[in-house]
């Protein structure tokens, strides 16, 4: 009896060190998991973000601002549900290799059969995987529109309550939301299809399996138990194969279109800080020089919004630059201040030209009141640090009375 209850105790034992190293594997692999998806996503939305403000401001008046909202909230969070479906793909697929190599010691020809059983349906379900690449697409474009609609209604608000067209903004957003709704029920409708015609090929695989297995090769019942017990455990292994990679086939637009998003930005990019340091700084004593100078938003043949102009600004005066709305004269302050480049003529302060390489130096330099009130939501003095991180709090006194604000 003592040894009866001793051999008991160590196999309790046993289970219970079991239990306890699986349980402490599968937390060491949830926290490695969650600590390489956020490495993996934050890399990418930080890479994103980056190539966005380094690039020259040109290329933002070709682009929504909702575009880059979206890129960098509602795509990032998609690329992550991707990347997650992707390390569920892997881990299904170490699975089910090792629940087929204990198989194939049972019975090498039974788990070659199941083998192509399975890879049978994952072939027969490729349109299904089609078809949630197409529903991806599709929806990327769907939540474009959705962050469109809601940017330009929140960003204009104020014009529109004046104009009494909330209704339209209503209206927009509402067929949007609809659009998506019905695509997502022709997806679902489509993918529960997949996973019923994948159960039912499994029940008659699962029949011919066992009717091979006994009239053709007669294996033993308990060789037929032990493989049916390790192929209730690989059957499903397949289907989540087809579900992640569905998951990652939906969601693998977000990241092209991320992708291609900052090929763009990259494309347009500033020289760096260090490159325009170079450059020898410049000075304003005399005046600004415009010459010829032109500029059309857009490439190729697009209409110029300034066309060959020629002024001075000289040091010390005030100089107010009149015409009417569309006339340029908020491109050609931007020109001044360096956010845009002439596409033609050159701009000089003290004869020396603002180029590519000293236009981050000169905006060091240079003060500027756009037409549009940016605020943070902060404090007035964190709003006066945005342009002087540094600065004293007798500094920003010293500017708020400057400025009749004190």
């Amino acid at each position: 009896d003592s040894g009866g209850t001793l051999s008991l105790a160590t196999v309790l034992c046993l289970l219970v060190a079991l239990v306890a190293l699986q349980a402490t594997f599968n937390r060491f692999k949830s926290v490695y998991m969650a600590r390489l998806l956020y490495d993996f996503v934050n890399r990418v939305r930080m890479n994103l973000f980056e190539s966005i403000g380094r690039a020259r401001w040109g290329v933002f008046t070709r682009i929504r601002s909702s575009d880059l909202d979206h890129a960098l909230n509602g795509d990032v969070d998609r690329v992550q549900v991707a990347a997650f479906s992707l390390l569920m793909l892997t881990q299904a697929t170490l699975l089910l290799t090792g629940y087929l190599v204990v198989s194939l010691f049972i019975s090498p020809v039974m788990t070659s059969f199941a083998i192509l059983i399975g890879l049978v349906l994952l072939v027969a379900l490729q349109p299904f995987r089609a078809r949630a690449s197409a529903y991806g697409r599709t929806l990327t474009g769907n939540r474009q529109d959705q962050y469109r609609t809601v940017s330009e209604f929140l960003g204009g608000i104020k014009v529109a309550k004046s104009l009494n067209v909330e209704a339209s903004y209503f209206a927009e957003l509402g067929a949007t939301l609809d659009r998506m709704k019905a695509d997502n029920i022709a997806f679902v409708r489509n993918s529960s299809l997949g996973t019923a015609l994948f159960q039912m090929a499994s029940v008659i695989g699962l029949s011919l399996f066992i009717y091979i297995a006994l009239v053709r090769f007669h294996l033993s019942l308990a060789e037929i138990v032990v493989l049916l017990l390790v192929f209730m455990r690989v059957a499903p292994r397949f289907m989540d194969m087809q579900l992640q990679t569905q998951q990652v086939l939906i969601n693998l637009p977000a990241y092209a279109s991320m992708q291609a998003l900052q090929a763009r930005f990259d494309a347009e990019r500033e020289p760096t800080q260090s490159m325009a340091a170079r450059g020898a700084r410049l000075s304003l004593e005399t005046g600004l020089n415009i010459r010829e100078v032109s500029f059309a938003y857009g490439e190729g043949d697009a209409r110029p919004v300034v066309s060959d102009i020629t002024f001075d600004l000289p040091a010390g005066k005030v100089t107010a630059l009149i015409g009417p709305s569309g006339s340029g004269k908020s491109t050609i302050a931007d020109m001044l201040l360096g956010l845009l480049e002439p596409t033609s003529g050159r701009i000089l302060a003290d004869g020396v030209e603002i180029t590519a390489q000293n236009r981050r130096a000169w905006r060091d330099q240079v003060a500027y009141v756009p037409q549009d009130v940016f605020l943070l939501h902060d404090t007035i003095a964190a709003n006066l640090r945005l342009a002087a991180p540094e600065a004293r709090d007798e500094e920003l006194w010293a500017a708020l009375r400057n400025a009749h604000a004190a």
